[in-house]
């Protein structure tokens, strides 16, 4: 039997390309050798080029390097190693275009995320609006400046949160209020968290806050990875533990009054998040009972029903807290046509690019009295002629209207195609705590804001590599989440989620690990690594926005979505390496036999198929050695190899499974050259 081309063991590395991913007819994913037409080096074209010049030209005798001939070879080499190299990418163009016809393009970039606190003077006589879109700019690690939006309009109140209180079994005590500088952590409701307890917020304000206040609540972090996320679902008989019920009530004076939840993001002040409250216009000074107590504006939340099962802990609270995320607004542009001669433009271009997904606002001047908007769609082969629909890109800024078949055809104008507002992407690195502080925009009396905690959620657009492993599947799940599979793309759209690898177990609960349960559908996600050396947890925020995604955008009614961050075994090598040759920096070699196996151990990038360590794959002495091995010209041999699971050291053998559903993160590794001699 002929073998084919991707399953030949080539010998020529320069006619070999690099490994492609493919699917074999199993479904599954395989790694295949894909030749090239061409070598791609121009130095090895010239020289086969010359080594030929004997037959074809045999006057010509000179080896001078700066020969006139020599120098001819030489460009035409160039000229041919970038042909060549086009004619390789021929196949991976192909499949880059079908999937573009298709709808299938590069997810664009996803903005950071930040809960500000706003500081309004003392002098103010009321409390200020400051409108949605408020700007302020941060400065990340790098030191590049980063553009911050608010998300939602507040009215915030002069003044600052003076005092914290609890109430337990009757007894009430001053609670230091905490700084997240300071490194200090308080239990509103105590340690034990009794019931009837209760938790007072004292404001130091001139006037009433109200009508509305928006409190910051900044939770303490949890040892290890956050609780599972759920959205969606319907009772699936395993039980999770609801918050207890709040009660937020305000003293006014002597009397107490009821003040309205607007929201609460906290989960009863379990997580970090947004309170808002709207409390009555009258609110005056009160004194509690506490040692040094002054006069101030007092809230209280009380607890009627239920229990924690573990105390909340807070790190801050502020007053006038308000989401922000980055990026610019752009509003009122006039879009470009892209002209085709002889043909009215049915593509239209924004000025500023990437653009933020959901952010554009388009209208047109159909000629009546007021423009008609318009609403954004992926796809536009699936709706009529009547419908006004149209399809960005949001990496180009390309705008592309129906063709009067397949939506509705633009109307002939001049400068007819309004874009209100849309956000563009800002590039930044990682944004720390009280970093976001220099206010561009500008609203009576606020004097500072800044953010306690750092900003996350950040997703970088996507590679083509990417796009080329998750085109296939988007096709296959058509928006819907019937598939395990299915569910792991659709989660890689869910915005303010960070979150680059996903897998889902239909049947999977945190809370029963080791049975199925009917109706439920686990998510393991996986974020970006911090680069700090430790494994990527995914935060409480993005496993939210996964849930709450899937259950809105995709997932069947009555589904229960979960998402949880996955469990990590810790891997660690002990191998000696046989040097190439005598020349060999120890030293460099050392260091890239280490970065080759934490690459190959890696959750994002490793494994056979380097799309991230499989879940539950199983450690193989062989893939190790070759992962090592492969196109080093730096070590001969490996003659030991051990590997150190969670602490335990295991002799070399063929495989060492790890628990299903696990991930591997590469631990410490000890990699010692040895002489060839020295091999027994």
């Amino acid at each position: 039997m002929i073998r084919p081309w991707w399953d030949d063991d080539h010998t020529r590395p320069d006619l070999v390309a690099d490994l492609d991913l493919v699917e074999n007819r199993q479904g599954r994913a395989a790694l295949w050798r894909r030749p090239r037409v061409h070598t791609q080096d121009a130095k090895l074209i010239a020289a086969e080029a010359l080594a030929r010049r004997r037959g074809f030209t045999p006057t010509w005798t000179s080896t001078r390097e700066d020969d006139a001939g020599r120098v001819l070879v030489d460009l035409v080499a160039h000229q041919v190693a970038a042909t060549a190299k086009c004619v390789d990418e021929l196949t991976l163009k192909t499949r880059v275009e079908l999937l573009a016809t298709a709808g299938v393009g590069p997810l664009p970039p996803r903005p950071m995320s930040a809960l500000l606190a706003f500081e309004v003077s003392p002098s103010a006589p009321r409390p200020v609006t400051i409108a949605s879109g408020f700007r302020v700019v941060g400065r990340d690690v790098d030191g590049h400046d980063v553009t911050f939006e608010t998300t939602a309009t507040i009215t915030a109140a002069p003044g600052r949160i003076a005092a914290i209180a609890r109430e337990l079994e009757g007894a009430l005590e001053g609670v230091e209020i905490p700084a997240l500088a300071d490194n200090v952590i308080a239990q509103p409701f105590g340690r034990t968290s009794a019931d009837n307890s209760a938790v007072y917020v004292g404001f130091d304000v001139p006037m009433s806050p109200g009508p509305e206040i928006s409190i910051a609540w900044f939770a303490a972090p949890r040892e290890g990875a956050p609780p599972p996320a759920s959205a969606g679902g319907i009772a699936t008989g395993v039980r999770n533990e609801p918050p207890p019920v709040l009660v937020w009530e305000i003293l006014d004076g002597g009397e107490v009054a009821a003040a309205e939840l607007l929201r609460d993001e906290t989960a009863s002040l379990t997580r970090t998040g947004l309170v808002g409250l709207r409390v009555p216009l009258r609110w005056r000074p009160s004194t509690l009972p506490l040692a040094g107590a002054v006069p101030l504006r007092w809230l209280r939340a009380r607890m009627v029903q239920g229990r924690y099962s573990k105390p909340p802990a807070i790190v801050h609270v502020a007053l006038n807290g308000v989401w922000a995320t980055s990026g610019e607004t752009v509003r009122r542009e006039v879009l470009a046509p892209i002209a085709r001669p002889g043909v009215a433009p049915r593509a239209f271009r924004l000025a500023r690019t990437p653009v933020l997904s959901g952010s554009l606002e388009l209208v047109v001047d159909e000629g009546g009295a007021q423009p008609v908007p318009w609403r954004e769609e992926p796809d536009l082969s699936v709706w009529r002629a009547e419908d006004r629909v149209y399809r960005l890109d949001p990496l180009t800024g390309v705008v592309e209207f129906g063709d009067g078949i397949r939506g509705h055809r633009l109307p002939d104008g001049f400068r007819h195609v309004h874009a209100r507002s849309y956000r563009v992407h800002v590039p930044g690195g990682r944004i720390a705590g009280d970093s976001i502080t220099s206010l561009v925009g500008s609203a009576p009396f606020v004097n500072a804001a800044t953010n306690p905690a750092p900003a996350s959620g950040a997703v970088v657009a996507e590679t083509r590599s990417d796009v080329l492993r998750r085109g296939p599947r988007e096709i296959r799940s058509r928006g819907r989440a019937v598939t395990a599979e299915d569910y792991e793309v659709s989660a890689l759209r869910a915005t303010g989620a960070d979150v680059r690898r996903v897998h889902a177990e239909p049947g999977y609960h945190p809370a029963a690990p080791g049975r199925p349960v009917p109706g439920v559908v686990g998510l393991l996600a996986v974020p970006a690594d911090r680069g700090d050396g430790s494994p990527p947890i995914p935060d409480e925020q993005s496993l939210r926005a996964i849930v709450e995604h899937l259950a809105k955008a995709a997932a069947p009614a009555g589904v229960d979505v979960i998402a949880a961050a996955p469990r990590y075994v810790r891997v660690g090598v002990d191998l000696s390496f046989v040097p190439a040759n005598s020349g060999v920096d120890i030293g460099i070699a050392v260091d890239d036999v280490i970065r080759r196996i934490n690459r190959y151990l890696h959750p994002l990038h490793g494994g056979d198929v380097e799309e991230g360590w499989p879940f539950g794959g199983a450690i193989r002495r062989v893939a190790l050695v070759r992962a090592v091995l492969e196109r080093n010209d730096m070590v001969r041999a490996v003659p030991r190899l051990n590997v150190i699971v969670d602490g335990v050291r295991y002799a070399e053998c063929g495989e060492r499974a790890i628990e299903r559903l696990a991930l591997i993160w590469p631990d410490t590794h000890q990699v010692i050259p040895v002489a060839e001699e020295d091999v027994a």
